[in-house]
Formats: structure tokens, C-alpha cells, sequence
């Protein structure tokens, strides 16, 4: 299993447009193949700032679903409405 997040500032007139698309593209992010989970949270302190936490079966399963989110040109739609380029990070599990 493949931890990932992906942390985007968002600007800040751009917050619920943003917030919006996400609402309309997880439902089919959820059904691609290796999602287990995936949810978006707001900083509290930070309200533009959001970051996704997910998990997938193997980290090749979420490049697939990334691949193909950017070339259908809704990475880069998402993209243009942040104040710098997304941080994707994928994480180890350390403790059992």
C-alpha cells in the first residue's frame, strides 16, 4: 500500500472553485483502480492551503491515475488556480 499526499496553496478567490471540482472529479478518482482512499482537508489556520491524503494499492497505481488526470488537462486546470505548483509526496510506513 502507497501513502500519498499532495498539498496545494490555493488562491484565495479560487478557494471554492477549486473546492467544487474536487467535489465533481473523487467520486470517479475513487473508482479508479488501486484507490483504497482519498480526501481533501483545509488547513485550520490556513483555509487555502489544502492537502489530499490517499492511499493506493501501489505508488505505479496513483502515477496511472496522475498520468491520466494530466493528460486529460485537469492537473493543469487544477493547477492554475494555485499560488505555486502542488507538492506530491509519497510516504513510507514507518511504525506498525
Amino acid at each position: 500500500m502507497q501513502t500519498i499526499t499532495l498539498e496545494m496553496n490555493v488562491i484565495p478567490e479560487n478557494r471554492d472553485q477549486l473546492l467544487a471540482r474536487l467535489v465533481e472529479l473523487f467520486p470517479e478518482t475513487r473508482k479508479a483502480k488501486g484507490c483504497i482512499y482519498i480526501n481533501a482537508y483545509t488547513a485550520k489556520d490556513e483555509p487555502n492551503r489544502v492537502i489530499f491524503l490517499e492511499e493506493w494499492e501501489t505508488a505505479e497505481d496513483y502515477q496511472a491515475y496522475l498520468n491520466h488526470r494530466i493528460e486529460t488537462g485537469v492537473f493543469e486546470q487544477l493547477k492554475k488556480m494555485l499560488t505555486k505548483e502542488p507538492q506530491i509526496t509519497f510516504w513510507n510506513k514507518s511504525l506498525a
